[in-house]
């Protein structure tokens, strides 16, 4: 069995022994608040607070094994909540069901054992093996057009990738049955036929459990041969001329160099047995999660935790679900933020009203865990992709000036409550005008490309990248010195400048000039970036292509 899924069993059978424990605290409560209801049926209140433990408990209880106490707990719940809305006292006959379910609740011994609740990573161990059996920078590189192969492998090689290039399909497959790249990197048309890239590939797919990555090229741009590619396996399709900024993106993905940023789900459930349980699954299923249990401290969390996705219930104290939705959706940062209504509530007239005042989608708690997770994972994905449209430069895939002066707000404010540093670096392509007059806007923008690639393979996960406008970029670096971001922003500024880039003109090198200000030297965004700023300008002044550190 996988790690992971022996980690997830061992969590949930803690959760459930932990649940068992309590559940006569629970039933004590349920029983209280009964009493202090049924001794005066006219106090709203009470029956308001009986009614929503009933809730809690029949939402949980299921989780844990106990679905025929939570059935139970349901139907007391309807029956209270007919009488508290005709308000009135419960009637002799209602009084007997009251009573009966009450009895069903505290003396029932059914007790249902967990059978599966656990989400499988189907092929984990194997896809792991596999993975392993590859070296992580070997590419098999394959096209008839042997200059066009050879100048393609050079500029992957730039960017620390062993390509081995191949010129007919024959030598791919055997090299490719003796030893498996990261990843293979395939023409779609050879002498062989229009399609022959996607047949031979379509061979090396056959009986494999895990498919090999490939990323087709071509010069065909048409629905037939993209989606034959896809059948193939195909991971992604370029067209030719490759943009060898999109591919080496592509491969920095594939071969596990960038690996995705994991989504980040906030629970929002006032009961803490409930958002364990569902905790455990989502991180289970690689996803980071945090827990608020009251609606009310919720804005410091959104601020700092920056979820996907929110996963609330309906009914909580102080402020349910609909109401704490409502007002989410009234502050436009938290409009894309998909919110998931996750509750026992079976009433569709309740789900529809939830949905409309903000929520995005209704599931019971019942919901089995592989749905959950798959709902999950569809929507912030989804979410990611829409922002990034709102929040990102076009051209170069980074965020753009607005995304990071945010991201630097946050980030400051976050190394002033743990007082941390942190460094924010703006950098400048030197003498870029004259690339843009020399060689064109198009290789212009290929420079752009390549430092924005360049600096995403650098730097760290929890660095902020951005183009500030035109050849201007920003860098935040949070929990960094300002010493060690100059050797850093420096070690990228001498790499960048042995790249060749090229152009009908000719092959040409570009260098990049920066500037470093940090905190606490500078406590406000304004005065942390006009200091970043006058650094850069005066690298240039000094001879350009060099990095000045602003540390007073």
């Amino acid at each position: 069995m996988d790690n992971s899924i022996l980690e997830m069993h061992t969590k949930l059978a803690a959760l459930r022994t932990d649940y068992v424990s309590k559940l006569p605290e629970k039933l004590t409560q349920i029983q209280l608040l009964w009493d202090a209801w049924s001794a005066d049926f006219s106090r709203l209140e009470a029956a308001n607070q009986l009614c929503n433990a009933l809730h809690t408990f029949r939402g949980s209880a299921p989780l844990f094994g106990f679905s025929k106490l939570g059935s139970i707990a349901e139907e007391l719940e309807k029956a209270v909540r007919i009488v508290v809305d005709l308000k009135r006292a419960p009637s002799a006959d209602e009084s007997a069901v009251f009573d009966d379910l009450q009895r069903k609740l505290h003396d029932s011994e059914a007790i249902n054992v967990v059978s599966s609740t656990i989400v499988g990573l189907q092929g984990s161990e194997h896809t792991l093996t596999e993975q392993q059996r590859r070296s992580a920078n070997l590419i098999y590189l394959a096209d008839d057009d042997a200059l066009a192969a050879k100048d393609l492998a050079l500029k992957m090689a730039h960017y620390g990738y062993d390509v081995r290039t191949f010129y007919n399909l024959q030598d791919l497959e055997v090299a490719t049955r003796a030893s498996e790249p990261a990843a293979i990197v395939v023409d779609v048309m050879f002498p062989e036929g229009d399609l022959a890239g996607i047949e031979a590939v379509t061979g090396l797919q056959k009986n494999r459990a895990v498919n090999l990555p490939v990323i087709f090229m071509s010069a065909r741009n048409d629905a037939i041969a993209r989606l034959q590619a896809m059948r193939a396996g195909g991971c992604n399709y370029l067209p030719k001329p490759v943009d060898i900024t999109e591919l080496i993106s592509h491969l920095d993905f594939l071969t596990a160099r960038v690996m995705p940023m994991p989504f980040r789900v906030l629970i929002i459930d006032d009961d803490p047995a409930s958002t364990e349980y569902f905790k455990a699954i989502l991180m289970q299923a690689g996803m980071i999660v945090d827990v608020v249990i009251n609606p009310l401290s919720v804005m410091q969390v959104l601020v700092d935790f920056m979820p996907d996705l929110i996963l609330m219930d309906v009914y909580m104290p102080d402020c349910s679900g609909v109401e704490l939705a409502a007002m989410l959706r009234q502050q436009s940062n938290y409009l894309p933020i998909p919110i998931v209504f996750l509750s026992s509530e079976v009433d569709l007239a309740k789900q529809i009203t939830a949905m409309q005042e903000g929520g995005d989608d209704f599931l019971l708690k019942s919901t089995p865990p592989e749905y959950l997770v798959a709902l999950v994972k569809s929507h912030a994905k989804r979410s990611r992709v829409v922002s990034s449209f709102a929040r990102r430069d076009g051209l170069t895939g980074l965020l753009n000036h607005a995304s990071t002066k945010e991201h630097l707000e946050l980030e400051l404010a976050r190394a002033q409550r743990l007082n941390s540093p942190l460094a924010f670096a703006m950098l400048d392509i030197d003498h870029f005008k004259t690339v843009n007059d020399t060689h064109g806007h198009h290789a212009g923008d290929q420079v752009l490309k390549t430092l924005a690639l360049s600096l995403r393979q650098r730097l760290r996960r929890s660095d902020v990248i951005g183009r500030y406008g035109g050849e201007e970029f920003a860098i935040v670096l949070p929990n960094t010195p300002g010493k060690a971001a100059r050797a850093l922003i420096d070690r990228i500024r001498l790499e960048f400048s042995q790249v060749s880039h090229a152009s009908s003109q000719g092959e040409f090198r570009v260098t990049f000039s920066g500037g470093i200000a940090v905190y606490p030297t500078y406590q406000e965004v304004r005065k942390l970036t006009s200091a970043a700023d006058e650094a850069m300008y005066d690298a240039k002044r000094s001879g350009r292509d060099n990095i000045l550190l602003i540390d007073e």
